[in-house]
């Protein structure tokens, strides 16, 4: 038996490609992978790993990428008796769909991990198919439902792995400043300019934007005379924990009202958790409704000034230990999820394992 699991990106920004590896390791069962290395700096010497490397610049060049893309991966499909396709991204999917209809039904795997191109009716109608006739749906947001097909969706999580024994936060801070950090590529420009005018100069409180990106909101800053706000553009990932440990509450402030941010689950509600501190969450979003059941974060609406005098006294006033408690207990579901999921998985995998053995 042998499985071809499909990126649309680089590698490295596929962090949860781990999973799908672990248990396939497992299970003894080989493997390629092909990815997209759309960076243009990522050249990974390993025989299972099949690079396919085209820069898109345009619209249509990007369009026209996709479209060799498709064709270099049915190339491989045709050189090698692979049984099982994991394509880990909703476009692979949807560009592969006769493949996986015609070819794998019932063999291959759905992953579904953002909002993408589901206003469009096709698009709505290709997902239909690949849900019904998939091995397995995983979503990373269970928020995901209230797009995505009527179907049997099992949660994975984009959980962090880390040791943050030495990191986490058991004690109030001491410091009259709360320090908020935005930890991670930064997005969403003009959410975070409205973020800087909202707690521009309040003593109360200091930003941190760390991470690609940040320096663009330099000449924001110096044009509005803002202050209270530290800037450090792409830095080593090992240092962010670092980082996570000068944080007194941790930004997801990235804006609402758009499908793209309704229903995701970001990272950084892991981290949150992990390391007991509250995350910062926009109204109307998944992210509000997950960290308000288990109590570990703060709606802030940034409607009236007076929301920084509430958040402060939250800050200052906060009852650990009921946080961390919350925190545990809102990771125990997780791996709950998580365990449920690496079951059902293995064991759909060892029955079509089997199957092939048998007809060898």
């Amino acid at each position: 038996m042998k499985a071809l699991i499909v990126l649309a990106d680089n590698v490295y920004l596929t962090p949860y490609i781990n999973f799908y590896i672990s248990i396939l390791d497992k299970l003894n069962v080989d493997y390629k992978i092909i990815y997209w290395d759309k960076n243009g700096n990522e050249d990974i010497c390993e025989s299972r790993y099949i690079r396919f490397y085209y820069e898109s610049l345009s619209k249509i060049s990007k369009v026209l990428g996709y479209i060799k893309y498709r064709k270099f991966v049915i190339s491989e499909v045709k050189k090698e008796n692979y049984t099982i396709l994991i394509p880990l991204h909703s476009i692979v999917s949807f560009i592969l769909l006769d493949l996986l209809i015609f070819n794998f039904k019932n063999r291959y795997i759905y992953d579904v991990r953002d909002y993408s191109y589901e206003r469009f009716f096709l698009y709505r109608i290709a997902q239909k198919i690949l849900v019904s006739n998939s091995i397995m749906n995983i979503i990373s947001s269970k928020g995901y439902e209230e797009f995505l097909p009527r179907g049997e969706y099992y949660v994975t999580h984009n959980i962090p792995h880390n040791d943050y024994k030495n990191y986490r936060q058991y004690q109030n801070s001491s410091y009259q400043t709360i320090y908020i950090s935005y930890i991670g590529l930064v997005r969403f420009m003009e959410q975070n300019e409205k973020v800087l005018q909202f707690f521009k100069n309040d003593k109360r409180f200091h930003l941190n934007f760390i991470g690609t990106n940040a320096t663009q909101l330099k000449a924001f800053c110096e044009k509005n005379q803002i202050n209270n706000v530290t800037l450090i553009d792409t830095f080593d990932f090992h240092e962010t924990l670092n980082y996570y440990k000068n944080t007194d509450l941790i930004m997801n402030l990235y804006g609402n009202n758009t499908p793209l941010l309704d229903y995701a689950l970001s990272n950084k509600l892991y981290y949150s958790a992990c390391l007991y501190k509250p995350i910062l969450v926009c109204e109307g979003t998944y992210m509000e409704k997950v960290s308000e059941k288990y109590g570990i974060g703060f709606t802030l609406r940034m409607n009236a000034m007076e929301e920084k005098d509430v958040l402060y006294q939250y800050s200052v006033e906060m009852d650990r230990k009921k946080l961390i408690h919350n925190c545990d207990m809102f990771m125990a579901d997780v791996y709950k999820d998580e365990s449920e999921l690496e079951i059902e998985l293995t064991k759909k995998l060892q029955d079509i394992k089997g199957k092939v053995e048998i007809h060898d």
